[in-house]
């Protein structure tokens, strides 16, 4: 379990309405995607690691076995390369699907670090320069 899970924090409970939620937010983000990288790294070197093993586990057929026994170790050498195939698939699916959503959490927290820091409220410029004409209220 990570820090935010732990103290309580996750996005249902961050308010993005405020500055500082919107920070909590970034780092939440920001997190999450170092989370991830590791992972997208760990699953290429297991792709790279099958394609490298995979021609050494596949013979099509060795010399001098009778046939029906050739036959069936063909089949499954078939067999096994077909599953090597959909292996390698699905952890090209993971890889790809990790690595969009690396950059999908990059772009929340680029998003909400500019969203923090730009201002809300909109300060007016009316009049500025010129002396203040009032009373204040600490004034009475």
């Amino acid at each position: 379990m990570d820090g935010e899970a732990a103290a309580g924090v996750d996005d249902a409970t961050v308010d993005v309405t405020d500055p500082f939620g919107l920070e909590v937010a970034a780092t939440l983000a920001a997190r999450r995607r170092e989370a991830l990288l590791p992972e997208v790294f760990a699953l290429r070197v297991l792709r790279a690691e099958l394609a490298e093993t995979r021609p050494g586990l596949l013979r099509e057929r060795i010399d001098g076995w009778r046939d029906a026994a050739a036959d069936r170790f063909g089949d499954r050498m078939r067999d096994l390369a077909a599953a090597l195939d959909e292996a390698a698939r699905e952890l090209a699916d993971a890889e790809r699907l990790m690595a969009e959503a690396c950059e999908r959490l990059a772009a929340e927290e680029a998003s909400a670090r500019h969203a923090a820091a730009t201002p809300h409220d909109a300060v007016s410029t009316a009049g500025a320069g010129t002396a203040w004409a009032g009373t204040a209220p600490w004034t009475g």
